[in-house]
């Protein structure tokens, strides 16, 4: 809505005085939030789209950082201002005025660093002047940073230009030297760099080896490239050991299959083909044909014991089953004699 009317937007995700507005500036969200605006301004059907820009916070670390320079980068925001306020307040000697009760005054500073909220004014100045000098190498030459928090004399605008900030943004100092801070700042600037026949835009950067701000941040690519390689390495170890561990058990798959398949051998107890206990005996099969008798034996007469059967090959001999045929003749008929079976029947007389 405002776009057509406007030169630069200002992304802030920096304030601290709303809840969760901070966790903006993480990578993945930030970057995702960027492109979005970017692609939102894209659209705009005028001559001249505004400019985007994203307001960061000094409380982040040289890591947060790099993620911010790289969501800046890969979104196509045009610039960063460095930085918003801040809610740290341990180690800015804070008091609100001077007493003449020293212990007055001790309670006055455990009091302000009690406090919530961001904090502005000079107290910021140098950890968004820190900030701002972590931040510059990381973003190449063609994305300006504009250097903001506790500025309040021309001094302070050419620290920020030093470390590499294009342009400056006042807020709090015009509170206490009113309206016409801008033109103050203005004058105090000029006759400094009248002193050495200077200009602002040579002072861009003058701290950084021989007036280069950047894109120079080889040690943070160093020690990303070896994170990167050890994780690499860590990952292939570990692929490794999954692929052994793999191999192993096909192994052991594979030798449990066989030995399920394997059936060894029954083991005989004599010669005649006999097995264990428990196991059958051998077939035979008694017959009677014409008043004789054939008993039929089956099994493996002359065999071999099971451990040489096992291991030698079988011998080339006949073990078709032996028939043994027995004639046994009916035996005569005794002739019976009737006197003598009187007799017997008889009554006994002695003689």
């Amino acid at each position: 809505m405002l776009g057509p009317y406007a030169d630069v937007v200002v992304i802030n995700v920096s304030s601290p005085n709303t809840p969760g507005l901070r966790a903006l500036q993480g990578k993945e969200i930030l970057e995702k939030l960027l492109k979005d605006v970017v692609q939102e301004r894209n659209r705009i059907a005028v001559d001249g789209l505004p400019k985007i820009a994203v307001k960061v916070a000094c409380d982040l670390n040289e890591e947060e950082l790099g993620d911010v320079a790289g969501a800046v980068r890969s979104s196509g925001v045009e610039g960063v201002i460095v930085s918003n306020t801040t809610i740290r307040r341990q180690g800015l000697g804070l008091k609100s005025c001077k007493l003449v009760s020293i212990f007055l005054d001790l309670e006055l500073i455990l009091a302000n660093q009690s406090q919530v909220g961001g904090l502005s004014g000079r107290p910021l100045f140098p950890l968004s002047l820190i900030a701002l000098k972590t931040l510059r190498p990381l973003l190449p030459p063609s994305i300006p940073i504009i250097g903001c928090g506790g500025i309040s004399t021309g001094q302070d605008a050419l620290e920020m230009a030093n470390a590499g900030a294009s342009m400056v943004q006042l807020y709090t100092s015009f509170g206490y030297r009113g309206v016409g801070t801008p033109r103050l700042i203005k004058d105090e600037i000029t006759a400094q760099l009248a002193t050495t026949k200077s200009s602002w835009k040579q002072s861009i950067g003058t701290d950084y080896k021989d007036g280069k701000m950047g894109w120079t941040d080889e040690d943070r690519f160093k020690k990303t490239n070896e994170a990167l390689r050890k994780e690499a390495e860590g990952l292939g170890e570990l692929l490794k050991n999954l692929s052994d561990k793999e191999d192993t058990a096909s192994l052991v798959r594979k030798a449990e299959e066989a030995l399920r398949q394997f059936k060894p051998p029954q083991p005989r107890d004599n010669l005649l083909g006999s097995t264990t206990e428990g196991a059958p005996a051998p077939d035979s099969d008694t017959s009677e044909s014409n008043g004789s008798t054939k008993t039929i034996t089956s099994g493996n007469v002359g065999g071999v014991p099971a451990l040489l059967e096992s291991v030698l090959p079988a011998p080339a001999a006949d073990f078709a089953p032996i028939v043994v045929e027995e004639d046994v003749q009916p035996q005569p008929k005794e002739e019976v004699d009737e006197w003598r079976q009187t007799v017997q029947k008889g009554q006994r007389r002695l003689v």
